[in-house]
């Protein structure tokens, strides 16, 4: 056991990036095992640093600027667009890795006797797991990192260079605006405005780029009804999101109250934890007004991810609050129980690349909806004709057109007409998503693996193309 502890001891950081990747996997072992992107990966990210290059780095996208993102979005377009999507896995990964170390760094996690596992809890809170697997939710990672950066000490740390990192970040996200009640807090409890005037004027910068954008955005416009009724069914967003379990739910928030009330005793003691629950409450509670403005259809629901950083708060309060490890254990309980994982299907990421050769322009539609596509672009496509046609309500076999991998389909038509790809034994059924290109009308590039399945392809009475591939 004592050299086990020593082992440990010398390969932390090694160990804790191993098991970082391996939580990661757990959570969705197939967007490592195929390539894949999510939602705003391509329809915004992706598609704008292809198309605008640097100059992407200045598009505010719902109503705020995403810098740190599509920074990594302009890298990643440096590189063969068939790596493109291990690219942004990475720095997903490096981004996991980070909110880890700084958890068991900054909470001085070598002195709990389950430190190592604690350190851990940014990656197992139970949440959905698209904020843990995708370029585009870790902005609620990379706003964790910020809030437990601007709780620390600057004066310990290079001006200039933690400047830099304060100015990236607060341009990362609306993130800064929720956490100017900390920062003003702080700034009365340190008084070090002069002494770190230049990290303070980084945050200030970001936070009047930020608000300005949030301004003049849709994010304040809308029509929504604030009644009572309305009010009181989203604050249930605080009480029940802890558990599967209701009782067990409001038993953790009646935990939390008591801590946050013994947290507020010791305010300068627990900057960090003040900072990180700062931002999860003031991020709920703008995400509720958001949802009323927009007149959510289920009202007193929210997609989860706008909670996450609110129930990670929660439960780094409860555990270095009461440093009890019969409440650790049972929160990871709670957090292990509800462990978030799925199998998205593979998008094919490389035959969609190779038939680009061919193409100026190729939609591939992302999950989680046929809404979200990242566009594969061509200014100069080779010729390549079709192997042959079929009829849109004629059932076709693969195995019996194509002696390949894979068969590819692609149609141009008039309107707007949502295709549709169904097994004859109904054991698959998939809506096919179409872009349109200016005024030539609307396109889709559709890829199957060549199995012996018969297939009826639903769309209008245009020509479909087909084109066997590898």
């Amino acid at each position: 056991m004592a050299k086990i502890r020593i082992f440990m001891k010398r390969n932390k950081w090694i160990l804790f990036f191993v098991f970082t990747v391996l939580i990661l996997f757990l959570h969705s072992p197939n967007v490592f095992l195929h390539k894949s992107l999510w939602a705003e990966d391509g329809n915004i990210f992706f598609n704008q640093a292809e198309i605008y290059g640097i100059r992407s780095l200045f598009i505010s996208y719902s109503g705020y600027y995403h810098t740190t993102i599509r920074l990594i979005a302009l890298l990643a377009s440096c590189f063969s667009l068939y790596i493109i999507p291990y690219i942004y896995l990475v720095f997903v990964i490096i981004l996991e890795f980070i909110s880890v170390l700084l958890t068991y760094k900054v909470f001085n996690l070598e002195k709990f006797k389950y430190g190592y596992i604690i350190a851990f809890i940014p990656l197992l809170i139970p949440v959905p797991v698209e904020i843990y697997d995708n370029l585009t939710n870790s902005q609620w990672i990379l706003a964790y990192i910020f809030a437990i950066l601007v709780s620390l000490d600057f004066s310990k740390f290079n001006k200039f260079g933690y400047s830099l990192l304060i100015l990236l970040l607060s341009l990362s996200g609306p993130f800064s605006i929720f956490l100017l009640p900390f920062i003003v807090l702080k700034l009365c409890l340190k008084k070090d405005f002069k002494a770190n005037f230049s990290v303070y004027c980084a945050y200030i910068i970001g936070l009047v780029c930020q608000s300005y954008s949030v301004i003049n955005s849709s994010r304040v416009e809308g029509d929504g009804i604030f009644t009572t009724d309305i009010i009181l069914k989203y604050l249930n967003c605080f009480i029940f999101h802890f558990s599967s379990f209701k009782f067990l739910s409001v038993v953790i928030f009646l935990i939390a109250l008591f801590c946050i009330y013994q947290l507020m005793k010791k305010v300068r003691d627990n900057l960090p934890l003040l900072s990180v629950f700062t931002l999860g409450f003031f991020t709920l509670c703008a995400s509720i007004y958001s949802a009323i403005k927009e007149n959510f259809i289920i009202v007193g629901l929210l997609p989860d991810r706008y909670i996450y950083l609110y129930i990670l708060s929660i439960f780094l309060i409860i555990i270095f609050t009461l440093k009890n490890k019969y409440v650790t254990i049972l929160l990871f309980l709670v957090a292990l129980s509800q462990f978030s994982r799925r199998l998205l299907d593979n998008i094919y990421w490389n035959q969609y690349v190779n038939f680009s050769k061919y193409e100026e322009i190729v939609p591939v539609f992302l999950p989680p909806s046929i809404g979200w596509y990242a566009e594969i672009r061509n200014q100069n496509p080779q010729k390549l004709e079709p192997d042959g046609e079929i009829k849109h309500l004629a059932y076709f076999n693969p195995n019996n057109m194509c002696k390949t991998d894979y068969i590819v389909f692609s149609s141009m038509y008039a309107k707007s007409y949502s295709p549709v790809i169904v097994s004859k034994d109904l054991q698959f059924y998939q809506n096919i998503g179409l872009i349109k290109l200016n005024n030539s009308g609307y396109k889709f590039v559709y890829i199957l693996p060549v199995k012996n399945v018969e297939y009826k392809l639903i769309t209008p009475d245009v020509k479909i193309h087909y084109y066997c591939m590898n």
